[in-house]
């Protein structure tokens, strides 16, 4: 009877032991094929697609497990600049910043580099509504896309579209310098609008620079600096012939005199041909 016990227990034991040698080799299988199926590339398809088809969220997860579980691949690096994406689609625009900055320091010679200092650009940009609103924004993105420009200056496409935002900060600079200026015109604050108006043709160039100069002449007049008023009218009769504000300026260029210009008039002008 004991005999018989033991070679009972000795058989559990047995099926026991290779019951567990199965469950581990089975569960080792399963969790290589796992790894094999989601090996960074196919795991950047699949997030991609989730991005591409507008499920953030799912996207991000998938971005965020790929740079956990693997890091060190180029894979991890452009899930990275997704994330950043992610952000900026979400309008989430200090978050997005700070992550294409974190992808351009780590990364700073990366092909994508140029991209990722564009949208740090960018995230400034798209806050821009009105000349009068608070400039930090504008200085911002114009300082940004200048450093762009000045890293990565031979970087198709994003060199010509840097340069274009670079050119648009600028006239928006022009538009609210010119928007102040005008203002102290139309109070009669001559002196501060000359000021205001020869920054611009100073600083921002080849923007507004037909209206400036017309401006510019009737503040001279009406401060009886004949000379200046008719240098800049003068001005911009040969370098803008083609411009709507030339046929007002003629008329100008032959007065003496300059205190007592019709304001309301020349207001009326700003607004129509502006």
């Amino acid at each position: 009877m004991y005999q018989v016990n033991n070679k009972s227990s000795a058989r559990q034991r047995f099926f026991i032991f290779w019951s567990f040698v199965a469950v581990v080799l089975f569960t080792a299988s399963c969790a290589s094929n796992n790894r094999v199926a989601e090996n960074p590339k196919t795991l950047f398809q699949k997030a991609e697609q989730k991005y591409q088809s507008g499920s953030y969220g799912k996207s991000n997860d998938l971005f965020q497990t790929l740079q956990n579980e693997f890091p060190d691949t180029e894979y991890a690096k452009l899930a990275l600049l997704r994330t950043a994406d992610i952000s900026y689609r979400r309008n989430e625009l200090e978050d997005a910043a700070r992550t294409y900055n974190d992808f351009i320091n780590f990364n700073e010679d990366h092909e994508k580099a140029p991209y990722a200092f564009y949208q740090v650009g960018m995230t400034y940009y798209v806050t821009l509504n009105t000349i009068d609103r608070d400039l930090e924004a504008l200085h911002q993105a114009l300082e940004t896309f200048q450093e762009a420009l000045a890293r990565y200056p031979d970087s198709p496409p994003y060199t010509v579209k840097i340069i274009q935002r670079i050119n648009d900060c600028k006239r928006r600079f022009a538009k609210r310098e010119f928007y102040v200026g005008f203002f102290y015109f139309k109070q009669g604050k001559f002196h501060s609008a000359v000021g205001r108006f020869e920054y611009i043709l100073a600083h921002y160039p080849g923007f507004i620079d037909d209206k400036t100069l017309y401006y510019l002449g009737l503040a001279h007049l009406n401060r009886g600096n004949i000379e200046d008023g008719h240098r800049a009218l003068l001005t911009l009769t040969k370098a803008y012939p083609e411009s709507p504000f030339v046929p007002k300026a003629r008329p100008w260029l032959d007065k003496d005199e300059g205190p007592g210009l019709p304001l309301l008039f020349m207001a009326r002008d700003y607004f129509l041909l502006r």
